[in-house]
């Protein structure tokens, strides 16, 4: 990762528009679950297509820490 971007969505967290709350609650559990690298994806799935949502940019920025990835992580919390 390494940068202030979110990854392109991984196939299993794309949602339809119908459905796209769907992914940052897949994200929340992720997280919960300290399932650090499927909550960062998840997280970065969601801001791809809402850049605006600065909690979210919050918890992708944790999940990246935890993963192991502090410069992305720094990147997120100063978007």
């Amino acid at each position: 990762m390494g940068q202030d971007q979110p990854p392109a969505p991984r196939p299993d967290t794309q949602r339809g528009a119908g459905d796209a709350r769907a992914t940052l609650r897949l994200a929340d559990s992720l997280r919960e679950a300290r399932d650090w690298p499927g909550a960062a994806a998840a997280y970065g799935a969601w801001l791809a297509g809402r850049p605006h949502d600065w909690p979210a940019w919050i918890q992708y920025g944790h999940a990246l820490k935890e993963a192991g990835d502090p410069e992305a992580a720094l990147g997120a919390y100063r978007r």
